[in-house]
């Protein structure tokens, strides 16, 4: 059976390094505070890619979720 969620799940679409800097730069751009979690956190605190992703996991102020959205449609 294949896995869809947790350690040793099946990929769905890697998102790169180069994916989440691009994100976060256009949130920086439009004064969206964000943190990130989960295994990029990590990741950006060893300053290198540990493993592939499928996923980001980012906080951001509820008051700024319906930028957020409209941000992510903008960029596809």
């Amino acid at each position: 059976m294949r896995r869809t969620s947790g350690p040793g799940r099946d990929l769905r679409l890697e998102m790169a390094a180069e994916d989440v800097v691009d994100l976060v730069s256009h949130l920086e751009d439009a004064g969206i505070d964000a943190w990130l979690g989960g295994a990029w956190a990590v990741d950006t605190a060893l300053e290198t890619q540990t493993r592939a992703h499928d996923d980001l996991d980012l906080v951001v102020e509820l008051r700024n979720v319906t930028r957020l959205q409209h941000l992510l449609r903008e960029m596809g």
